[in-house]
């Protein structure tokens, strides 16, 4: 196991284990799992900094996790986001969508899309 120590926020999260390129971790302080992304800093600005800059515009969208926590511990960048469960791709693979299912899903990723765009402008 990994331990990522914040010491900008004083909060610690374990690494519990590999969800695709996102892992599973807890927050020790607050006892919840979260969805934790790492990335070595290479430049700036960087993907996981824009996607917080994402997350931060459709904040409070149904279905869009909420950052606990974003930034670098040392060489790393890693955003502390609320754990939603099983990802959408797992659920597809396990159960395949109906066409109703399909619309709906749809219907909800283009509300959120137009919330990013409303979001930058």
């Amino acid at each position: 196991m990994v331990l990522v120590y914040s010491t900008l926020t004083q909060v610690q999260y374990t690494f519990l284990s590999l969800l695709g390129s996102v892992y599973l971790g807890k927050d020790i302080k607050m006892g919840v799992e979260v969805a934790l992304k790492i990335r070595q800093v290479e430049h700036s600005p960087s993907k996981l900094s824009h996607e917080y800059n994402v997350y931060t515009v459709l904040a409070g969208s149904l279905g869009i996790a909420k950052v606990c926590w974003y930034g670098k511990e040392g060489i790393h960048e890693v955003i502390a986001l609320e754990y939603l469960g099983t990802s959408l791709n797992d659920l597809i693979c396990k159960h395949p969508l109906s066409v109703r299912k399909t619309f709906l899903y749809t219907f909800q990723m283009v509300h959120d899309i137009c919330l990013c765009k409303k979001g930058s402008h």
